[in-house]
């Protein structure tokens, strides 16, 4: 853990100076210059500090610090991304010899304030209601509603009221299925019996179900489970379920937390009878290729959509099923954004998200 924070307080650090440097370039004064040794350090710290306590934040105080800490890593990584453009422009008009280093500054400065601000309130946003409407011969009933939540992140930085009303905007669509594709709760162990006892008015005709994803296992597995079943969540550890007479819910740990290997998950999908109709919960859109023609349905998250722009193109390149309806085959695949966030409470071009699916006979 203490390699993984000395590497994020570099690379936080390098973040920091370029930032820094480029304010210190297109508005040079003794603020900036004092601002450009200073603000790395200072920071920097407070990030790190911010995730070191987000393991364990049960006071005010370390609240507090978290939450300080997490907007910041939005920040800064939008104030990079700015001032990225703003370097290549200067270079492009000083090639051309044109004088606009203070036009570049001032437009910099204003694109930062603007998409500081879009991060921030998408961040507040509730989770809008995306309707996908499916069909199926194998269905052995006329209709059936299942309502996907994913990427709660739940804990010091989503406040309990914002669950509840998560839960409720799930109830009034009257699902027949709920499923939980993973990272269901994150952090804050004075948070956790409230959640969890949110998250248990959650209502469906057939349950609720869910797995692991990544954060399950950051936060301990012991922990994990038993905050599932606080929940009144139906865990599915390489399992399945037939919650009616025809459909079977099926779940896998995620992939890369669990050392799953496309060979053992080839194995998991031998186990499914191909006669029922099918939806698979894990937590990371990989290994679609070989789901295909196994299952009817397959569910994750993981991505986020990237949550802040332009960290899509990185998660893009990661995951090339990176957001949405994709079909291969007789199988289709849904990549949900999230119903809420990680880290930074901040959402920008990247709408947070729970998902309904009409699926008829």
């Amino acid at each position: 853990m203490w390699a993984f924070y000395a590497l994020a307080f570099s690379v936080f650090i390098i973040l920091h100076v370029f930032c820094s440097g480029t304010f210190y370039y297109f508005f040079p004064s003794a603020v900036t210059k004092t601002a450009f040794w200073a603000a790395p350090v200072f920071c920097t710290g407070l990030i790190v500090l911010s995730f070191a306590l987000n393991r364990r934040s049960t006071g005010f105080f370390e609240g507090i610090v978290t939450m300080l800490g997490h907007y910041w890593t939005g920040i800064i990584f939008i104030i990079f991304s700015v001032a990225i453009l703003m370097v290549f422009s200067e270079i492009i008009f000083n090639f051309f010899k044109i004088p606009a280093k203070l036009w570049i500054g001032r437009a910099g400065l204003c694109a930062m304030a603007v998409f500081i601000i879009l991060g921030i309130i998408g961040g507040l946003m509730p989770p809008k209601t995306v309707t996908i409407n499916l069909k199926s011969d194998k269905l052995p009933v006329e209709k059936l509603k299942v309502v996907q939540i994913s990427d709660t992140h739940l804990g010091t930085g989503v406040a309990v009221k914002r669950v509840k009303k998560m839960v409720d905007q799930v109830n009034a669509l009257e699902p027949d299925l709920i499923v939980v594709t993973g990272d269901y709760f994150e952090n804050g162990e004075k948070f956790r019996a409230k959640n969890a006892h949110a998250l248990k008015q959650m209502k469906a005709k057939y349950g609720v179900y869910g797995v692991f994803g990544n954060h399950e296992f950051y936060g301990g597995v012991k922990k994990s489970v038993e905050f599932f079943k606080m929940a009144g969540t139906e865990l599915l550890r390489n399992d399945s379920v037939e919650p009616l007479p025809g459909v079977v819910v099926s779940g896998v740990d995620d992939f890369a937390s669990a050392h799953i290997s496309r060979s053992d998950f080839a194995e998991f999908l031998k186990t499914i009878n191909p006669q029922k109709y099918n939806i698979l919960l894990q937590h990371e859109p990989r290994f679609y290729d070989t789901a295909e023609n196994k299952v009817d349905l397959m569910l994750s998250g993981h991505t986020h959509r990237g949550q802040i722009f332009p960290f899509h193109f990185l998660v893009k390149a990661r995951y090339p099923y990176f957001y949405g309806l994709y079909t291969r085959g007789e199988t289709k695949y849904y990549v949900t954004s999230g119903a809420f966030y990680w880290g930074p409470p901040m959402r920008l071009f990247s709408r947070n998200e729970i998902v309904l699916f009409n699926i008829e006979k």
